[in-house]
């Protein structure tokens, strides 16, 4: 159990977006929504959402050990990433051989559910965790270290927020003084 509202959100919108995608193709391709083609469907949705649970269950447990929500998501992208990608190869060369069925409906299913679970991957791998980096609180952003000033130079500031170093310093005049102060790094 995921027990996180955060990562819960994140999810739904990488497991929606495939089937979307799936009514969409099926449209523009002018198959019909039959009891098969709906079948499929239901089977590859519950496998994008096994795949992306498997994902956020890895998130979760690299952010108890990451000190860094980046470096929680490339890890668990390392550890889970290559898993996703072999069940989804595995699965869409198994329905894409449907293609080779003479029954149109059999065709029907396979082209669907192939490109369902294709663009269910690529939702897992980049959809997810970019949202997941995107919905963090302003709070836990981390402030650049570094910001630029007028003369292209990099100066640290010891304040931790640039925009009130900035405010204090740089609009009073006192910018040389603090240069002078905490050195040029």
């Amino acid at each position: 159990a995921l027990r996180d509202v955060r990562l819960f959100l994140v999810s739904l919108l990488p497991n929606l977006l495939p089937m979307v995608f799936a009514l969409a193709f099926a449209i523009w391709l002018g198959i019909p929504i039959r009891i098969g083609t709906a079948m499929v469907l239901a089977i590859a949705l519950g496998i994008a959402v096994d795949d992306t649970i498997h994902m956020m269950m890895r998130l979760k447990r690299e952010l108890l050990v990451q000190k860094n929500e980046y470096e929680a998501v490339r890890a668990s992208l390392k550890h889970t990433g290559a898993a996703v990608l072999f069940t989804t190869a595995v699965l869409v060369m198994g329905f894409i051989t449907m293609l080779s069925n003479e029954l149109l409906a059999i065709q029907d299913m396979g082209i669907l559910a192939a490109g369902t679970l294709f663009v269910a991957f690529l939702s897992d791998v980049y959809l997810a965790p970019a949202l997941f980096l995107l919905t963090r609180p302003r709070s836990s952003r981390p402030a650049p270290t570094y910001f630029p000033v007028r003369l292209g130079r990099s100066i640290r500031s010891s304040a931790g927020d640039p925009r009130r170093f900035i405010a204090n310093n740089l609009s009073t005049g006192n910018h040389l003084n603090t240069l002078n102060r905490e050195g040029d790094r």
